[in-house]
């Protein structure tokens, strides 16, 4: 089995780190109920839900500790690769399904949202940069960016006096939303290096590999639903909106951010299988025509992935508790159970296709194009 420990010593690190993260959370939350991080609930914890606050503070605690002490013996190579398959596994149900909600999805969209004005403004100023029809339609598209400002300024600065103050006073919700899934997605990659290297962990990267393309595009289906949804507060008839409530300008303008996070994850989600997740573009100053660092896609889509699979089961768990015939409509709008494992598959065929496994991938087809003999290798040369 290649468990090279250059790969695995970085995260092993990492995943005691965020352990001992958990455990000082939960014992903050034990010993300070009424500190600064709010308390888990059944709608804000699936294992909550499932048992207790006191049985889920105790696993989650056992979990952790157990991280802690087999992350640092097995940094000294004391620890059997079959327990440190177990507590990784252990991590991954207990803290990262057992401890994921609604609220943690809830905080990636918000983020998400607010990263969208911040990519409309680069994308405009990199195409007035380049010369052809990207600079026509980066004006164009600034000067309806202007035309907005100065219509709609005052909603503009409402929406963002209204969220300013919220965000900064849910940085602890959000720190504490986001924690589980740090901490189950760092165990979830320890255990995949372990099992990097085996027969049947390189057949798997192969067949992932060679349908990595319809797996993206599938993945990049994902948020569509939910982009659509929001769509529908530029109509009379918006959908998630409060019943007999007349929306405002700014939560409409809020609702169509929201939207906008849901298509922005859908087209990066597609660079995967396109040539800008190869080799950065020449309208990107400082690293045009370098190689793409492969942690650089990966890190990203494997965090976006594990809080998506997560968070699935969770979310389908609280919609029951609300009414249970939103089952259907939230399996529908927030598709997680298929956008999650599917975008977790397309940075897997990613990653495969650049480190060469697969009969599909870049280096594969090099390899095979290679000359066979060698007065055809010394002028290759």
């Amino acid at each position: 089995m290649d468990t090279r420990p250059d790969l695995i010593r970085p995260h092993l690190v990492t995943g005691v780190a965020l352990s001992a993260a958990a455990i000082l959370a939960v014992l903050t939350l034990v010993l300070f109920p009424d500190g600064p991080l709010p308390r888990p609930t059944p709608q804000t914890s699936f294992l909550i839900a499932l048992t207790s606050p006191a049985l889920t503070a105790g696993a989650v605690l056992l979990t952790a500790a157990l991280g802690v002490l087999s992350g640092t013996l097995a940094l000294a190579g004391r620890v059997p690769r079959t327990l440190l398959v177990a507590v990784a596994a252990l991590h991954v149900l207990v803290i990262g399904v057992g401890t994921a909600s609604m609220s943690t999805l809830m905080v990636a969209g918000y983020l998400t949202a607010l990263a969208v004005p911040v990519a409309v403004v680069i994308l405009i100023v990199q195409g007035l940069r380049r010369r052809g029809p990207g600079r026509i339609v980066a004006a164009i598209a600034g000067l309806a960016l202007v035309a907005g400002l100065a219509l709609h300024g005052g909603v503009i600065l409402t929406l963002a006096g209204d969220l300013g103050p919220k965000m900064l006073a849910g940085i602890p919700d959000m720190v504490l939303a986001l924690l589980p899934v740090l901490v189950g997605a760092s165990w979830a990659v320890t255990l995949v290096l372990v099992a990097r290297g085996t027969r049947a962990a390189r057949r798997a990267t192969t067949g992932v590999t060679d349908h990595r393309v319809p797996l993206t595009v599938l993945a990049a289906a994902g948020p569509l639903p939910y982009a659509a949804a929001r769509a529908t507060w530029l109509t009379p008839w918006p959908m998630f909106a409060p019943d007999g409530v007349e929306l405002a300008a700014d939560m409409r303008l809020w609702g169509i951010l929201l939207g906008a996070g849901g298509l922005l994850g859908s087209l990066l989600t597609l660079l995967l299988i396109t040539p800008w997740a190869q080799v950065f573009p020449r309208w990107m100053p400082g690293v045009a025509g370098r190689p793409v660092p492969l942690a650089a896609a990966v890190v990203p889509g494997g965090l976006v992935a594990s809080l998506l699979c997560f968070a699935a089961v969770p979310t389908l768990h609280g919609a029951a508790m609300m009414d249970p015939a939103l089952v259907l409509e939230f399996a529908l709008i927030f598709p997680l159970w298929l956008w999650g494992p599917s975008l977790a598959l397309a940075v897997w065929g990613f990653a495969g296709d650049r480190l060469g496994v697969g009969s599909t991938s870049r280096e594969a087809r090099a390899r095979i194009a290679l000359p066979s003999t060698p007065g055809q290798d010394r002028m290759g040369a």
